[in-house]
């Protein structure tokens, strides 16, 4: 969501794409330290202190990532026109003025959508029969990707793996070919569209898994 507010449209599937990419990398990398370390005493020690420097780096680093200025021209115009400015160095004062305002339409045209209505009666808004099949669409894209049992694979595979007489490195090839996928599609998300790219691969992973 962060990545949706501050990346400029363009490049917002590819800024999106980067972020996964970091985490299928690291992922790879994980599993490559723990095939390393399994054999190893105290080994699980060494994972959880390489695992909790990492988050312990990530908040030192977060304090220098700037607010989004979506949510910045809803409290202070001005701190929402430095945030822009950062983000968009090439930016003329005249664009991040431009930006800022068009922001600030948004952003009105939210609250006038939203009108007096409680958190309850926005929820209830979701079901109504003009929003309906979104909802239905959005659920269902989430379902798409949590439901296929991946993350369980990812978690258990190098337990499932060894269990069926795998080596454990074998274990590796997973996450090796989830970021090589995740390449793949930084380099086309910019050019096919998110969209395009979903409704092409999703019935592929449906096979898969039918095959599975």
């Amino acid at each position: 969501m962060y990545i949706g507010e501050v990346a400029p449209a363009k490049t917002r599937g590819t800024m999106t794409g980067t972020f996964n990419l970091a985490i299928t990398g690291t992922q790879l990398v994980g599993y490559g330290i723990g095939v390393g370390l399994g054999e190893t005493l105290a080994g699980w020690r060494i994972m959880t202190g390489i695992g909790a420097g990492i988050a312990l780096l990530w908040l030192v680093l977060l304090p220098f990532c700037p607010e989004s200025p979506r949510y910045l021209v809803t409290v202070d115009r001005n701190k929402a026109k430095a945030a822009v400015q950062k983000l968009r160095s090439n930016a003329t004062p005249y664009q991040v003025d431009q930006h800022v305002a068009q922001l600030e339409t948004y952003m009105e045209d939210a609250r006038l959508a939203r009108g007096d209505r409680g958190k309850i009666r926005q929820f209830c808004q979701l079901f109504k029969k003009e929003n309906r099949w979104k909802t239905f669409a959005a659920c269902g894209l989430m379902a798409l990707s949590q439901l296929s049992g991946f993350n369980s694979l990812m978690y258990f595979a190098p337990t499932l793996l060894v269990a069926l007489g795998f080596p454990p490195a074998t274990a590796v090839a997973i996450p090796g070919t989830n970021l090589l996928v995740t390449v793949v599609y930084m380099y086309l998300v910019d050019r096919m569209g998110r969209r395009r790219i979903l409704l092409l691969t999703s019935p592929i992973m449906v096979r898969g898994l039918e095959q599975g």
